[in-house]
């Protein structure tokens, strides 16, 4: 039993990830933030928005004008020959 206590002293120790909103290394308990203050704290970030991916419009019709314009945009048949 002394060698497993002894493996377990000399092996390295594992590095915690740390806490995206802080820095801080990562609680077990509140992974992956380092506390359940700093996971309220990025919950409240999603709330606000401040996570959002930017996306095209898609109801900007300059863009199909554009394609249009450059004959790029592929027209629809309606099967009917």
């Amino acid at each position: 039993m002394s060698n497993i206590d002894d493996d377990q002293q000399t092996a390295p120790a594992k590095k915690r990830p740390k806490c995206p909103t802080c820095g801080a290394p990562a609680d077990p308990k509140a992974r992956p933030f380092c506390s359940t203050r700093c996971a309220e704290i990025d919950l409240g970030r999603w709330f606000q928005g401040k996570y959002a991916i930017p996306a095209v419009d898609a109801a900007d019709d300059t863009i199909i004008e554009a394609l249009l314009a450059t004959g790029d945009l592929p027209l629809f048949d309606d099967g009917e020959g």
